[in-house]
C-alpha cells in the first residue's frame, strides 16, 4: 500500500501557440531525491495546473494544461533518481525537452540508432525516445535509466 507523504497542487504553462516556455534541461538520473525535489518546486512555484505527488520513493508530476500535457514520473533508490519518464503530449515541447536533454553538458548523449542514447559521461545511463497514443492524441516518451552494468564498452 501507498502513502502519500504530501501533495502538492502546482501549475506550469509549457506550451503557447506552439511555443515552449522553459528553459532547461530535465534530465535528474543519477541526482538525489533532495536536489530533484528543490529543482522542480522551483521550477514549478507558484503555479496551479501541475500536481505534484510523492508516494515513497517515487515522484510524479502531472500537468492539466488542456493544450500541452505531459506527465514526469520519477522513481529513487538509495535517495538517488535511476529511471525518469516524460510523457509529452505537444511535439515542439517533445522536442524541446529531447534537444535540451541531448545538449546538457552532465550525461553528453551519444546516439546508438536515434532512438536510443548512452550518456558518454556515465555510460550507464541510457536514454530511449518513443511515441504511443493516448484516446486520439500522440504521446512523445522519453524515457533515462541507470543500469547496474555499462550500455557500451568503455574505451
Amino acid at each position: 500500500m501507498f502513502t502519500i507523504k504530501y501533495i502538492i497542487i502546482l501549475s506550469l504553462s509549457i506550451c503557447v501557440s506552439v511555443r515552449c516556455r522553459y528553459n532547461k534541461s530535465f534530465a535528474y538520473v543519477g541526482f538525489s531525491k533532495h536536489e530533484v525535489g528543490k529543482d522542480l518546486e522551483q521550477f514549478t512555484k507558484n503555479q496551479k495546473s501541475i500536481k505534484s505527488y510523492v508516494i515513497g520513493d517515487t515522484m510524479i508530476l502531472i500537468s492539466e494544461i488542456t493544450n500541452s500535457p505531459f506527465e514526469m514520473i520519477f522513481l529513487f533508490k538509495n535517495d538517488t533518481c535511476y529511471y525518469q519518464e516524460f510523457k509529452v503530449f505537444c511535439s515542439p515541447c517533445a522536442d524541446k525537452f529531447t534537444k535540451d536533454i541531448l545538449e546538457d553538458k552532465v550525461y553528453k548523449f551519444k546516439s546508438i540508432d536515434g532512438t536510443n542514447y548512452v550518456s558518454i559521461a556515465n555510460p550507464k545511463i541510457v536514454m530511449r525516445l518513443g511515441t504511443s497514443k493516448r484516446d486520439t492524441t500522440s504521446c512523445n516518451i522519453i524515457k533515462i535509466n541507470m543500469s547496474s552494468k555499462a550500455a557500451l564498452p568503455a574505451k
